[in-house]
C-alpha cells in the first residue's frame, strides 16, 4: 500500500457548472507534486498537474478525458488558501479560498493527529465515522473516506485535520466564476463521492 501526504479539497463548487478538485502533496512516492481537476457541467474531465509524473500517475486513480502539465502555486496560512494554475491555452485559474473549524472540528483536530494508522484504517471505523460526521458538517450520511474509484484503484483517506471552506472565489481564463456553491453534479468516482459541501483537509492518502 502507498502512501501520499499533503492537502486536498475534494470537492468546491463555483458558480452553476464547475467543479474543482485541489491537491498540495508534500510527500509522494514520484516526488510533490500540485494539482487541479476541473469537472464541467457536460461531464468532462481536465487534469492539470505541475509534474509530468503526476500526469502519469493521476489519472491510475482517478479517470479523465484530457489532462496537460501546468505552473502552479500554492499558498496558505491559517485560514486561507490561494492557488494559482497556469497551463497557457489549455486554461488559466485564480482560486481563493477562506476556511475555519468549527466547534466539533476543533475537538476533531485535536485528536485526529495521534490516532495511530491501524484504527484509522480500520474497516469499522473507516464505515462509521464518516457517517456520524457527515451530519454534523452539514453532509448527508453517505459521505465516504475509503472505495474504489471508478478505474478501480482502492483508496483510503487517513484525515488529520479537517477545515470547513466558508467562503471563496475562481476566476477562470479571466472570468469570474460566482463564488462557492453547493456541490450538485454527480460524476461517476466510483464509490467515492462528490461532497455537496468544500472539506480541507491535510491528511494521509493510502491507494493500492
Amino acid at each position: 500500500m502507498r502512501e501520499e501526504r499533503g492537502f486536498m479539497l475534494p470537492t468546491v463548487q463555483f458558480g452553476a457548472d464547475d467543479v474543482f478538485v485541489i491537491e498540495d502533496w508534500d510527500s509522494v512516492p514520484i516526488g510533490p507534486y500540485r494539482a487541479l481537476f476541473h469537472y464541467s457541467a457536460g461531464g468532462h474531465r481536465t487534469l492539470f498537474a505541475s509534474t509530468e509524473k503526476a500526469l502519469d500517475f493521476v489519472p491510475h486513480i482517478h479517470r479523465f478525458d484530457e489532462k496537460h502539465l501546468a505552473k502552479i502555486e500554492s499558498k496558505r496560512d491559517t485560514n486561507s488558501w490561494l492557488m494559482a494554475v497556469d497551463a497557457g491555452d489549455a486554461g488559466k485559474f485564480e482560486i481563493e479560498l477562506r476556511y475555519q473549524e468549527n466547534l466539533i472540528l476543533k475537538a476533531a483536530n485535536l485528536l485526529l493527529p495521534f490516532l495511530p494508522k491501524f484504527i484509522a484504517l480500520n474497516p469499522f471505523y473507516l464505515k462509521t465515522i464518516p457517517r456520524v460526521a457527515g451530519p454534523m458538517l452539514g453532509m448527508g450520511p453517505d459521505l465516504k473516506t475509503f472505495g474504489r474509484t471508478e478505474v478501480g484503484t482502492m483508496v483510503y483517506m487517513m484525515l488529520e485535520k479537517i477545515y470547513m471552506v466558508t467562503e471563496g472565489k475562481c476566476v477562470m481564463d479571466g472570468k469570474d466564476l460566482g463564488g462557492v456553491t453547493d456541490c450538485t453534479f454527480h460524476h461517476d468516482l466510483g464509490e467515492l463521492v462528490l461532497l455537496p459541501k468544500p472539506v480541507f483537509s491535510r491528511l494521509r492518502l493510502y491507494y493500492e
